[in-house]
């Protein structure tokens, strides 16, 4: 939360656990069912009346430093999050050119759809139960219905064969799995037309 740096770390993990274990689209408030509107958090119109009132209170000199430290502190996550990728793990898994249609029900996958459409759309398509070593299959989506309950039919290609390296399980996502995949190891131009992908409800 780049706006609120002093928060206690666990307060912020607590909230993000929360939202989403407890938001079963993925894009509406668990509380009060407001829909949440930010897809890109970099890009993001910002409020002019409260950039009116920071400035009023702190100056622009300041409010500008503030500014450019928060940017590159969003900038540096939004990059992480897209080599942090999910993984599926279900036989025989995937390959490269492989088209992929799926439908994810399980909540840790339910997890990993919403976390990937709304980021690089991709995760990782294992044959098994997730470990260093073992080899895998990124997947690029490139279309996606998603029910009300958080349910998803989810359509893809395999674009990249990769090497696991490390593997953790994400706290509070009910048992999701993630690995850390450079961008050399993606291909530079995918397979799927960007212009071809797609979002409904089913």
């Amino acid at each position: 939360l780049p706006a609120a740096p002093r928060w206690n770390r666990f307060v912020q993990k607590s909230i993000c656990r929360y939202f989403l274990t407890h938001t079963p689209d993925g894009r509406n408030c668990p509380i009060c069912r407001v829909a949440i509107t930010i897809r890109d958090p970099v890009a993001h119109a910002v409020d002019r009346e409260v950039v009116e009132a920071v400035l009023d209170k702190v100056g622009a000199e300041a409010y500008e430093a503030r500014r450019l430290v928060d940017q590159a502190r969003v900038e540096a996550l939004v990059k992480q999050a897209d080599e942090m990728l999910p993984i599926f793990a279900m036989a025989p898994g995937g390959r490269v050119g492989g088209q992929v249609a799926l439908h994810f029900f399980e909540p840790r996958y339910k997890i990993l759809i919403r976390r990937a459409w709304e980021g690089n759309r991709m995760f990782v398509f294992a044959p098994q139960a997730p470990r260093p070593g073992l080899r895998a299959v990124v997947v690029e989506i490139y279309s996606a219905a998603f029910a009300h309950d958080g349910r998803a039919n989810i359509r893809g290609i395999g674009v990249a064969s990769i090497e696991l390296g490390e593997v953790w399980v994400e706290e509070g996502t009910c048992g999701l799995a993630c690995t850390r995949v450079r961008a050399s190891e993606l291909p530079e131009v995918a397979y799927v037309d960007t212009r071809n992908k797609c979002c409904t409800l089913m």
